[in-house]
C-alpha cells in the first residue's frame, strides 16, 4: 500500500493567495467586471470612471467611506434636441428680441423726456410771464 503524502490546507491557501494576488497585481490600471458591462478606469486614489460598454454612459465614482457613490453622465451623453443652426437661429431671435425691447424702453423714455421739458418750458414762460 502507498502512502500518499500529506496535504496541508494551511500551505494550499497561502498558494491560491498568491495566485490571486499575483492575478490582481498584474491587472492594468482598468479592470472589467466578469459580465463585461462595466469598465473601471482608476483616475485619482479615490475616484475611478467607470464606462457601461452597452449604453455608453460614464459615471465617476468616489469613494466615500466603505461605499462607492456614482454620478451618471447621462444627461450630458444626450445630444441636443435641435440642431446647431436651430440653437444659432434661436439665440439670434432672442438676440433681436432683447434689442427691440430695449428700442422700445429708450423710445418711451425720450417720449417721458420731451414731455418733461415742455413742462418745464411752460412752467418758466408762467413764471416770466411770456410766451
Amino acid at each position: 500500500m502507498t502512502r500518499l503524502p500529506t496535504i496541508h490546507l494551511p500551505a494550499v491557501a497561502l498558494a491560491a493567495a498568491l495566485a490571486v494576488g499575483a492575478g490582481i497585481a498584474a491587472q492594468p490600471a482598468h479592470a472589467q467586471t466578469g459580465d463585461g458591462t462595466y469598465e473601471f478606469l482608476k483616475a485619482t486614489e479615490d475616484r475611478v470612471w467607470r464606462l457601461n460598454r452597452q449604453t455608453g454612459e460614464i459615471s465617476v465614482c468616489t469613494l466615500e467611506n466603505d461605499s462607492l457613490v456614482c454620478t451618471t453622465s447621462s444627461e450630458a451623453a444626450r445630444p441636443p434636441a435641435a440642431s446647431y443652426e436651430q440653437l444659432q437661429e434661436r439665440e439670434a431671435a432672442a438676440m433681436q428680441a432683447q434689442q427691440e425691447k430695449e428700442a422700445a424702453e429708450r423710445e418711451k423714455a425720450l417720449k417721458l423726456l420731451d414731455r418733461m421739458v415742455e413742462m418745464i418750458k411752460e412752467f418758466a414762460n408762467d413764471a416770466t410771464g411770456t410766451q
